[in-house]
């Protein structure tokens, strides 16, 4: 997998390994940084205006799993690197 592009975002204090972190935790894809909020997977900047972030202090903490998408997109890359030997 490789980058396909690069896109310039706003700084999202659930990102920041320094702020104080509750013991609540929150999954986040470890590729892509999506967030599952009610069935879907959204942007973190989506699903920090859905789950009213902004408001909640100290922030959860983050723990990674991954999405459907890019499971599939490393399944798929795995298959391809594995073929090749």
């Amino acid at each position: 997998m490789r980058a396909l592009s690069l896109e310039a975002r706003p700084s999202q204090a659930l990102l920041d390994p320094a702020r104080p972190s509750s013991k609540e935790v929150l999954r986040m894809c470890g590729w892509c940084k999506r967030i599952p909020v009610k069935g879907s997977w959204l942007e973190v900047e989506d699903a920090a205006a859905e789950l009213k972030l902004h408001e909640t202090y100290p922030l959860p903490s983050v723990t990674h799993g991954i999405c459907e998408r890019c499971e599939t997109g490393v399944l798929r890359a795995l298959d391809v690197a594995e073929k090749k030997r």
